[in-house]
């Protein structure tokens, strides 16, 4: 529990000062996206109940035991399609009535 609130804050905060050097509604585009990417947990093994997070998971899978396997995408592949339609609704309602 300790590692995911430490991991959480540093990916915050990398996620902050990387969104700096973007302007207007792409920084906000950007934090979001990445901060989607570092966040998303993923089951370390199958039939495990730990959690990490699937990006760490990929390239540990790919570097250590040297195969491709996208299990550990799945969940990155379902959020990020959603937190963009989520902003894309942020900024049309903002856009509409403010």
């Amino acid at each position: 529990m300790f590692y995911w609130l430490i991991y959480s804050l540093a990916s915050f905060y990398i996620g902050y000062l990387l969104s700096k050097f973007f302007s207007g509604t792409f920084r906000i585009i950007f934090l979001c996206t990445f901060l989607v990417l570092m966040l998303t947990p993923a089951i370390v093994e199958v039939g495990s109940n730990k959690l990490a997070p699937a990006i760490i998971i990929f390239f540990l899978d790919l570097i250590l035991e040297q195969n491709l396997s996208t299990r550990s995408l799945r969940p990155i592949l379902l959020s990020i399609p959603f937190v963009l339609f989520l902003i894309g609704l942020c900024i049309l309602v903002k856009k509409r009535f403010f």
